[in-house]
């Protein structure tokens, strides 16, 4: 079993050849080798950010977004979930 740590990595694989970042994490917990799989760069780029989280055959992918003008009027952050 690998010990708990982590690795980084920038590799221009992305789309165009930019830049993916990858962090790969062992968690050294027993009964658990799969390391956790945080990737950004590769898809998503439209977004104001995007992330994958592979963990074993389990894949999450999230995305934000923003508006480059921002409302003054309102008091609170709107959220929306798909």
């Amino acid at each position: 079993m690998p010990e708990a740590g982590y690795t980084i990595t920038t590799e221009p694989m992305g789309p165009g050849g930019c830049d993916v970042h990858t962090v790969m994490v062992h968690l050294g917990a027993q009964g658990h080798p799969e390391l956790l799989v945080f990737e950004t760069g590769k898809i998503g780029r439209q977004a104001a950010g995007a992330v994958t989280l592979a963990w074993g055959e389990s894949v999450i992918y999230a995305t934000a977004s923003r508006n480059k003008d921002p409302r003054e009027t309102i008091d609170f952050i709107p959220l929306s979930v798909k």
